[in-house]
């Protein structure tokens, strides 16, 4: 049956459904979006899942309240994935009856973090960390009025102790894996300009900053990092890249921030986040050669963290412009930062390690006198409890001929 049998007006509509309409203590939760008239065909339905809580094309489905289309064959329960009814121009479906589309969102594959394993050392704050979710360090830190040296290493459900930094540092960076780790700059009643290197077991000296930093960030490899952002007394724009041996000047960020975040490598890094006069949800990608700007983060983000690469990144926890502690966590792809589900414990000024898919954080400050020594694992592929949803929306842009009109 062709469209151009039938005369009718033709409709464009949005409906926006909130995270709200899909918080349940379930796995699945469906929303009505719309009541279609009796005598319609629908040719395509298209939905918006940028801001979407961290869900995919194959977590939200789309189905309908009856059986009632002349031609298309929906089977019990009568869900179709949402690709499917992009574009329906050649096979509209046509109704013979109001029918209520719904929305169904499942959350497999939606991210979500968890509880894991406590560190071998607490009542401290400004650690970094490097590695995999199963193969993590956490070392460095501050408190009891001390700088710390502790090294722990983590293989996704337990800490246990490793090898003890050659000097004492706190808000340092860290980047690399468990067996070639390299941590740089630091705090330690002074900007540090030194780096150790770990080789699963000792740490031992690497080459010196050009700039003496804290709360700066590191991406990359032992043999091959990136260094940005930090505090000098004021906020820097330094960036440095090391090659195993020593630090040489790369071009400078676009906007100088300390507390900031990132992820990638040497030649494709990717910094998020941090603080100019207030926090900001700045956004610039390099190449190797160059910063640029991109997207900004939805929610700002100081003293956060990030693993990932430029194409796949993963910002959480820290604080807002405000300077209150936030749960958040957004997913980057290259283009856009999509809003994630959030973490169980407030904390800034901790490590991290992972990647978008599995990663891990640790430690830090819980915005109290407290400085817990928790971990939480965050895993793209587990499906979480719907009521952990706490912000973002799908958009629904429906068109659909009204033969009635």
């Amino acid at each position: 049956m062709q469209l151009e049998t039938f005369s009718g007006t033709m409709i464009s509509t949005e409906v926006t459904k909130s995270y709200t309409d899909f918080q349940d203590a379930s796995t699945s939760k469906s929303a009505n979006i719309i009541t279609l008239p009796a005598n319609s065909a629908i040719i395509g339905i298209e939905v918006d899942i940028s801001n979407g809580f961290g869900i995919d094309n194959n977590n939200c489905l789309l189905s309908m309240d009856n059986d009632l289309v002349l031609n298309k064959n929906i089977s019990t329960p009568k869900t179709m994935n949402i690709n499917e009814y992009k574009d329906l121009q050649n096979e509209p479906i046509l109704l013979t009856t109001s029918t209520i589309i719904q929305a169904t969102v499942k959350s497999d594959g939606i991210a979500g973090w968890s509880m894991s394993g406590d560190l071998p050392f607490s009542n401290r704050y400004g650690q970094c960390g490097a590695g995999t979710q199963t193969a993590a360090i956490c070392t460095g830190g501050y408190g009891n009025s001390s700088y710390w040296q502790a090294t722990g290493e983590y293989n996704g459900t337990s800490w246990t102790s490793g090898g003890t930094l050659s000097g004492a540092r706190s808000h340092a960076a860290a980047t690399g894996t468990i067996n070639s780790a390299l941590v740089t700059g630091g705090d330690n009643s002074g900007y540090l300009v030194s780096s150790e290197e770990y080789n699963g077991t000792s740490w031992t000296a690497g080459g010196n900053l050009s700039v003496g930093r804290f709360n700066l960030e590191c991406c990359g490899t032992q043999d091959a990092a990136l260094a940005f952002g930090g505090w000098t007394g004021s906020n820097s724009n330094v960036s440095e890249e090391y090659n195993g041996t020593s630090w040489t000047s790369g071009n400078s960020l676009i906007t100088a921030r300390n507390g900031i975040a990132g992820c990638g490598t040497q030649t494709a890094g990717l910094s998020f986040g941090g603080k100019t006069t207030i926090g900001v949800a700045l956004t610039e990608e390099y190449d190797g050669n160059i910063w640029t700007t991109a997207n900004n983060l939805n929610i700002i983000s100081w003293l956060g963290g990030g693993v990932g690469t430029q194409s796949s990144g993963l910002s959480f926890s820290g604080q807002d412009g405000n300077e209150n502690f936030t749960l958040r966590t957004e997913m980057y792809d290259g283009t856009n930062w999509i809003i994630g589900n959030i973490p169980n414990k407030y904390r800034d000024r901790f490590g991290e390690a992972g990647d978008q898919s599995h990663a891990a954080q640790f430690g830090g400050h819980d915005g109290t006198s407290n400085f817990p020594p928790t971990t939480e694992n965050w895993n793209k592929s587990d499906p979480i409890n719907l009521s952990n949803l706490y912000s973002g929306s799908l958009t629904f842009k429906i068109r659909y001929i009204n033969y009635n009109e």
